[in-house]
């Protein structure tokens, strides 16, 4: 069972009753709480602050997608619960943004392709590989 307080949110389990975990909540305003449609992330729905998104199995932050309009008269900022999208109202408006599909290339393809893309470059830092190249070069 899920609970959300103004302070907290918490999951419990019901056979046992014990609570699985506690976070506190990240704002006082009132809480909608919605599991996305394959149940892998807790989607809580502020007025004032947009969804942060939660893992469901510890309550850790994941993520927060913010008021794209916060100085609207009556904001909302709708994450779907299949992950895909969003929904934006204001300024008498609304908008659906799709998300990007995820990045299954590895760390260090990922890497390249933003640096490339970007033309930035890691400056005073240094990022040490720990894996083998798969190609052995």
């Amino acid at each position: 069972m899920l609970i959300a307080s103004r302070g907290e949110i918490a999951l419990w389990s019901l056979n046992p009753w014990e609570q699985l975990w506690r976070v506190p909540s990240p704002a006082s305003s009132f809480a909608n709480l919605v599991w996305s449609t394959d149940d892998s992330v807790l989607l809580v729905r502020y007025r004032s602050l947009g969804v942060v998104l939660l893992d469901p199995a510890t309550g850790h932050h994941l993520a927060t997608v913010p008021l794209s309009k916060p100085r609207s008269v009556a904001p909302v900022e709708e994450v779907l619960p299949s992950l895909k999208g969003r929904i934006s109202q204001g300024d008498g408006r609304w908008e659906l943004w799709p998300f990007p599909e995820p990045d299954h290339s590895s760390p260090r393809e990922s890497l390249a392709r933003i640096t490339s893309t970007t033309g930035l470059e890691l400056v005073g830092a240094e990022l040490v590989d720990t894996t083998p190249d798969p190609t052995g070069q």
